[in-house]
């Protein structure tokens, strides 16, 4: 456990890692692009203005195509109460378990988040002003996001699992395959 690390401005790029827990760690600036972390926890960390660009968090060696279902516990990233302000995740591939995490001004274009979960109390996850370009949400569970003043284009919600108020908010964007998204959250 790197518990109360700092990392901030620390060059990580493309480290590897299984089980790392980054509990109230600052990464603030610090570049992490091209890592591969197969369980990272992020609980009350700060990953605000890191470089996460084409990382490749909570999969297991043997993840290739996203598939329908829900990915084991064990494979997943998990994000508490994690500030990723102003982080940079293009191309990156994550499959998470999002609790309360603050995604503003974040850039997620051409992200695959793929099979992850957003959940949390109402007005969790919040995504104001983020870029969410080609993003990828297949099967993606999600009771609780806001996705106000975000930039969406082509976002992709095919097989999602939506809470009726963020689909409905949804439908008014630029977000594709929200008809095969389903409402289990109703």
């Amino acid at each position: 456990m790197l518990r109360n690390a700092d990392f901030t401005e620390a060059d990580l790029t493309g480290i590897t890692g299984n089980d790392v827990n980054f509990h109230q760690a600052s990464l603030q600036y610090a570049s992490l692009a091209f890592s591969r972390l197969k369980a990272p926890v992020f609980s009350n960390a700060v990953l605000s203005g890191a470089k996460c660009n084409s990382a490749v968090w909570g999969l297991s060696r043997f993840a290739n195509a996203a598939a329908e279902g829900q990915t084991e516990p064990l494979e997943q990233a998990v994000f508490m109460n994690t500030s990723m302000v102003e982080t940079v995740f293009d191309h990156a591939r994550i499959r998470g378990y999002f609790y309360d995490c603050s995604f503003a001004a974040a850039s997620l274009v051409s992200t695959d988040l793929q099979q992850s979960q957003f959940c949390g109390p109402n007005y969790a996850n919040r995504f104001g002003a983020s870029k969410l370009i080609g993003t990828s949400f297949r099967y993606t569970q999600i009771s609780s996001a806001v996705f106000g003043r975000a930039v969406i284009s082509r976002a992709d919600f095919l097989g999602a699992s939506l809470a009726p108020q963020i689909a409905h908010h949804l439908r008014t964007r630029d977000a594709i395959n929200l008809t095969d998204a389903c409402g289990l959250f109703t």
